[in-house]
């Protein structure tokens, strides 16, 4: 009979380390469900970085295939400009596109212009183009679709204050070629010149190609093309 207490303290004491065991047994199943959550969170990570490099790369590859085509049209817009000077060099001063007509192809700093003679264009002080004068601008505007290029459509006066039309153009020689300017430019859009294509500038008496006293040679309009040269990728 005295054994008994004995006994049951045996079991008492192997329930409780038992318990222990299971507690820390616990524990460590824990931390590794834990550690197995951060490998998932890492794994899921490392994929989403692994489709973001992916992408990049996408990315890199079609930048490499556009710097390769500007390249290309880098390319092709300074051969096709150096034709062009070199055929601007060997018309005469003076000669028109097709032949005829007081018209001179020249070189600018970024492409080239057609300078149309202002007499030819307009009557003394008067921005209505001359029927005359519809047909030349049309075969020109024939040559400008052949390109997508910008067209500058600039009006160019002599130094002669505006006298007959002060009233009509207030602000004098610069108002006076702003609408040359927009007469042409309206005539090209007729013949088929795309808007967007075109602004207009007026630079009145303030660019003169000649000695003032040569008027007849300042009075002008020019439609500068611009050859733009695409930018190149680093």
């Amino acid at each position: 009979m005295n054994r008994h207490p004995w006994i049951l303290l045996a079991i008492t004491g192997a329930l409780a380390s038992g318990c222990v065991s299971r507690s820390a047994y616990q524990e460590k199943v824990d931390e590794l469900q834990q550690a197995k959550a951060q490998l998932r969170q890492v794994s899921d990570i490392a994929q989403q970085y692994g489709s973001q490099v992916d992408g990049l790369e996408t990315e890199r590859s079609k930048l490499q295939q556009q710097n390769s085509m500007l390249r290309s049209s880098n390319d092709d817009y300074n051969r096709r400009l150096s034709e062009m000077m070199a055929e601007l060099e060997k018309r005469p001063t003076g000669e028109a596109p097709r032949g005829d007509g007081p018209v001179q192809i020249v070189p600018t700093g970024n492409g080239y212009a057609y300078r149309i003679d202002g007499g030819f264009l307009f009557s003394p002080g008067k921005s209505e183009l001359k029927a005359s004068a519809k047909k030349q601008i049309a075969e020109i505007a024939e040559q400008l679709l052949q390109n997508g290029h910008r067209i500058e459509v600039a009006g160019h006066t002599d130094t002669d204050p505006v006298k007959v039309t002060k009233a009509q153009y207030p602000l004098g020689n610069i108002q006076l070629g702003t609408s040359r300017a927009l007469s042409v430019w309206e005539e090209l859009s007729t013949a088929g010149v795309p808007r967007d294509r075109m602004f207009v500038s007026s630079y009145g008496e303030y660019e003169p190609v000649a000695d003032p006293a040569k008027k007849a040679e300042n009075r002008r309009v020019e439609l500068r093309v611009i050859v733009e040269e695409p930018e190149q990728l680093q």
